[in-house]
């Protein structure tokens, strides 16, 4: 069991731009951040990667779990 300690709660489907700024917002070292990749619309969730990514890679070593 993994204890992810950044939700942005993208199930909900918020916009893309919500969930990149909450966790680029909430992200700290040694943090495990919560996303989805199935059950239903995951397209708000990719985009978000493309600002989420290059920003946590300038501060932060990252590792897939």
């Amino acid at each position: 069991s993994l204890h992810w300690s950044v939700d942005p709660q993208d199930w909900r489907q918020p916009s893309s731009g919500q969930i990149a700024s909450t966790v680029i917002k909430h992200t700290r070292k040694g943090s495990i951040v919560l996303l989805h990749d199935g059950g239903g619309d995951r397209s708000r969730t990719y985009r978000a990667l493309h600002r989420i990514l290059p920003n946590l890679t300038r501060r932060f070593r990252l590792a897939p779990l």
